[in-house]
C-alpha cells in the first residue's frame, strides 16, 4: 500500500517523466482515500533535479522549514510517519527544488526484491541523463541478474560519481529484501557524492546504526510532520477560500494536524466556515474517518 502524503508544494508541468505508479488525478474535490491520494504525475526534467519525483499538486502547501531539513548536511535522511503524514509530498517540494541530479525511486509491487529494485535505479539514471557518473559505471540489467557480486557494482557507480546525486527511495517500508538497506550504506561509505533520502513508515536498517562508518543518518519524525494551526487554516483556504482562526483551531484540534485528514476535513465543509451542531461535527469526522480507512 502507499501514502496518502498531502502535504507541501506547487503546481508544476507534469510531461517528461515514466510514471511508476498508476496514474491518478489531483483536481477532485471528492474524498481522496490514503491509497488513492498519491499523485503519480512527474515532473518534467530539469538540470539538477530529482528525476522522476512526483509534481506537487496544486492543493499542496509550502512546508520551508522542513524543507531545510532535509537540505541538511546528512548523508541519508529518513523521513518517517505513517499513511496520510505528508511524507512523500515533503520530499517532492525539496526533491523538484534540488540543485544535484538524483532519481525517485517508488517502491511497488515490481521492485519489492533486490535485482528488481536496482534494475529499476539503474534504468532510471540511464532515462534521467544525468552528468554526475559517466555510462560506463552504470551497470546494466543483465550485469544485475547475473548473481556476480552487486554489491560491487553498486559500490563502484557510487565511487565514480563526479558530482551530487541523490537516490529518494519512497515507501521503503515495502521493501522485502532488508539488504537493499545494506546497500545503500555501502554506496555511502565509498563516497561523499551520494545523498539517500528514504521514506518510511517503519522503523529501517538505518536507526540505531552503529557500523563504524562515519555516514550521518537524519530523521524527520512523523510529529515533524504534522500541521500547525497556521498550516491547517492555509489548507482550509485552498477548499473554502476564506478561513477564520476559530474554524481553523477547531478542525487542527479534531484532526490532530495530520495533513491527508486534515485536507479531507477542509474538502467537505460547506463554505459557512461553521461546523454549528454536535450532529453535523460527526457527520464530517465520520466521512474523513470512512476516507482514511478505504
Amino acid at each position: 500500500s502507499h501514502d496518502g502524503d498531502g502535504d507541501s508544494g506547487e503546481s508544476s508541468g507534469a510531461e517528461g517523466r515514466t510514471p511508476q505508479k498508476a496514474a491518478g488525478r489531483t483536481t477532485s474535490t471528492a474524498p481522496r482515500t490514503a491509497r488513492t491520494e498519491r499523485s503519480a504525475r512527474r515532473a518534467p526534467r530539469q538540470s539538477g533535479s530529482v528525476y522522476g519525483a512526483p509534481v506537487e499538486p496544486v492543493w499542496a502547501i509550502r512546508r520551508p522549514d522542513l524543507v531545510a531539513l532535509l537540505d541538511g548536511h546528512s548523508g541519508i535522511t529518513v523521513v518517517r510517519g505513517g499513511s496520510g503524514f505528508g511524507k512523500t509530498m515533503l520530499v517532492a517540494q525539496w526533491a523538484n527544488a534540488s540543485h544535484s541530479d538524483g532519481v525517485w525511486i517508488d517502491v511497488d509491487a515490481d521492485v519489492v526484491d533486490r535485482t528488481a529494485f536496482w534494475a529499476r535505479v539503474f534504468a532510471m539514471v540511464v532515462d534521467s541523463g544525468t552528468d554526475a557518473v559517466d555510462a560506463r559505471w552504470v551497470p546494466s540489467a543483465e550485469d544485475l541478474a547475473s548473481g556476480n557480486d552487486l554489491r560491487r557494482y553498486l559500490t563502484r557507480f557510487a565511487s565514480h560519481l563526479e558530482a551530487d546525486f541523490t537516490i529518494v527511495v519512497d515507501d521503503a517500508h515495502e521493501l522485502s529484501a532488508t539488504i537493499v538497506e545494506d546497500d545503500l550504506m555501502a554506496m555511502s561509505r565509498v563516497t561523499d557524492r551520494l545523498r539517500l533520502v528514504v521514506a518510511t513508515r517503519s522503523v529501517s536498517g538505518f536507526d540505531g546504526r552503529d557500523d563504524g562508518s562515519l555516514i550521518d543518518v537524519g530523521e524527520i519524525a512523523a510529529r515533524r510532520l504534522l500541521f500547525t494551526p497556521r498550516e491547517c487554516a492555509l489548507v482550509i483556504v485552498r477548499s473554502v477560500l476564506t478561513v477564520d482562526a476559530k474554524l481553523a483551531s477547531e478542525v487542527h484540534e479534531i484532526t490532530g494536524g495530520m495533513p491527508l485528514a486534515t485536507r479531507l476535513f477542509a474538502e467537505l465543509l460547506d463554505g459557512s466556515q461553521r461546523l454549528t451542531t454536535a450532529r453535523e461535527m460527526d457527520a464530517v469526522v465520520g466521512r474523513v474517518a470512512d476516507a482514511l480507512v478505504a
